[in-house]
């Protein structure tokens, strides 16, 4: 079974080989995914973080990481520091989030020393595919713009409405949730 979602990994299948920083990889999912995804030649993986644990989640899974990239840090901080690092040298062009909180993750992603923003508004996109439907849902900022004003919003609009584009979807039904 494929844990790719197939519009995704078609898509993705037009840019092979993008370099990846796997920050904290040490959870079976994400270690199936970079697998797949490396097998497709979909990606070319660095693997980041605690390597005895990434070892060891390898192993529970019966995957040989021997010939992996693998990029020692002691802690999640370090490991994400290590992964902005190399997006910002342009040894790596995607992070992926593996095990461990999002906010460590994005301190380090928004440390202006790696300039990674690029003058946009950043925001949190998850896209979920189910076997009923052919067509992805999308949500977007579940974790990042809390409490956004309305110039907020209409960036955080735009930024799914782009990355919609850029998967196929050219007029996307959007509904606007609001918690508060």
């Amino acid at each position: 079974m494929s844990v790719i979602p197939e519009d995704l990994k078609n898509k993705a299948l037009q840019t092979p080989n993008i370099p990846a920083a796997v920050v904290c990889p040490n959870e079976e999912s994400v270690l199936l995914a970079v697998k797949e995804g490396r097998e497709m030649n979909l990606i070319d993986p660095i693997l980041i973080g605690n390597k005895n644990l990434i070892s060891q989640s390898a192993k529970d899974i019966g995957l040989n990481i021997e010939d992996y990239n693998i990029l020692e840090a002691d802690n999640e901080e370090q490991s994400a520091l290590a992964a902005c690092q190399l997006s910002n040298e342009n040894k790596t062009k995607i992070i992926i989030k593996g095990n461990l909180h999002t906010d460590i993750l994005m301190r380090s992603y928004l440390k202006k020393e790696f300039n990674l923003l690029e003058g946009k508004r950043l925001s949190h996109i998850w896209h979920m595919t189910t076997s009923k439907e052919d067509r992805p849902l999308i949500i977007t900022d579940g974790a990042l713009n809390v409490l956004p004003n309305i110039k907020t919003k209409m960036h955080i609009l735009r930024n799914v409405i782009d990355f919609s584009n850029r998967i196929g979807l050219v007029r996307p039904k959007v509904a606007v949730l609001s918690a508060t």
